[in-house]
């Protein structure tokens, strides 16, 4: 093969990667200081607030006579028949209190089963989830400073279930399967220790079973709403009744009620009747939409009382009685982009973009923000604003120096 066609072979093969490296190195020089790019989208954001959750259900409780170890026969909500065998009961140990260790040990996984998160969090989410323990812990040291006990201890569950989550988010651990698994092991184990069965408890009328048992089954009973004031509801908090001879219970209506305490401030944006979603860190932040009954207010009470009513029932939900929730007050749909990317220029707020390698401000107007990005309104192509404002999959630029309308990057 003569040189010169070698040669034009040789350089035929190479000028592809020759053109990559180049354009890499122009990028590379581009962003060297500090500034990156980022692609506009649409997106939307909820706005919410955390409040204090109270389930409120009608609940039929199931007794016994003996005393011992409670066995469930059917699957925690599963939905029985009259006369259903639901609970075995079986002879306790004095020496080994196995029932109370079998309950928390159904505390703790209920926990860990509780704090997944999705993998496609953002660091806004930690942000927020940050601001969330954050109030739970100055939650449980004012009521704590108050003698408030109860209060208090209610919000060691979901305190919990965040602070596992925020392990998994910046990866300090991988998650909690190893630790779930080896607790129902032991929980198994403990079970098969069992023996010489004394009572069997059939469901006394047909409906959902539930073995979480906490005292408040008639207490916060949906008929309680009818007369329910908010001095009432701080009042019944510590009307907890006894739990002795209870090994279950029935759940006998669809409708289900979640109560909430929240400042008057947090209040204005609920209107009655009207529905509204609500999150369950506890039930894998599930949304579920509730409808707002009834706002309770009271003369001299920092808070007022919001009650939703609810109709969903989704497999394998938290029924917790007190539980953290996120009441999602408003939805913001627009453009997503970050705060940091946000400039002032004669006193118009906006972002710089890149048009090819030309450097353009583009305003912006803001509709939510909400940890490090923030909802800006997508401006139409009929407004007479258009030609100024951020687009639909413009490249806005992040960080930088020295940045003007029209500055050439090279």
């Amino acid at each position: 093969m003569k040189p010169k066609k070698l040669l034009y072979r040789v350089f035929a093969f190479i000028s592809p990667f020759l053109i990559i490296f180049y354009l890499i190195m122009q990028l590379s020089t581009r962003f060297s200081q500090g500034m990156s790019t980022e692609y506009v989208l649409k997106a939307e954001m909820e706005e919410t607030i955390d409040a204090s959750a109270y389930i409120m259900r009608n609940e039929t409780l199931l007794y016994t006579q003996e005393s011992g170890v409670f066995y469930n026969l059917v699957s925690e909500g599963q939905k029985v028949s009259a006369r259903t065998p639901v609970v075995a009961v079986y002879t306790d140990s004095p020496e080994l209190n196995i029932q109370d260790r079998i309950r928390s040990i159904e505390e703790k996984i209920k926990a860990l089963e509780a704090s997944s998160v999705d993998t496609s969090y953002m660091v806004a989410d930690i942000s927020s989830l940050d601001n969330s323990i954050y109030e739970n812990i100055l939650y449980i040291k004012k009521n704590l400073s108050a003698g408030k006990t109860l209060l208090a201890l209610q919000k060691r569950s979901s305190l919990l279930t965040m602070m596992n989550k925020r392990q998994l988010m910046v990866k300090e651990v991988a998650g909690f399967e190893y630790q779930i698994q080896q607790l129902k092991t032991e929980k198994d184990t403990l079970y098969h220790s069992l023996v010489a069965q004394k009572d069997t408890v059939y469901a006394s009328k047909s409906g959902y079973f539930s073995s979480q048992i906490d005292g408040y089954e008639s207490v916060f009973a949906p008929s309680a709403l009818e007369t329910m004031t908010v001095g009432g509801f701080y009042d019944a908090l510590n009307q907890k009744t006894s739990t002795q001879g209870v090994a279950g219970k029935i759940i006998t209506d669809y409708i289900w009620y979640v109560l909430c305490p929240v400042s008057k401030e947090n209040s204005y944006d609920f209107k009655e009747e009207n529905e509204y979603n609500i999150v369950f860190p506890y039930s894998d932040s599930i949304s579920l939409p509730g409808k707002l009954t009834k706002k309770i207010a009271e003369s001299g009470q920092e808070n007022l009382l919001l009650i939703f009513e609810m109709t969903s029932v989704p497999n394998d939900f938290d029924f917790t009685r007190a539980q953290s929730v996120q009441l999602q007050k408003a939805t913001y749909k627009g453009y997503r982009i970050q705060k940091n990317a946000i400039r002032y220029v004669d006193g118009k707020e906006g972002v710089y973009i890149l048009a090819g390698n030309t450097v353009r401000f583009r305003t912006i107007h803001r509709l939510y923000e909400s940890g490090g990005y923030c909802i800006v309104i997508a401006i139409t192509k009929d407004s007479e604003h258009y030609a100024d404002s951020l687009h639909l999959h413009d490249t806005v630029l992040i960080g930088g120096k020295d940045l003007y309308d029209g500055k050439t990057i090279t």
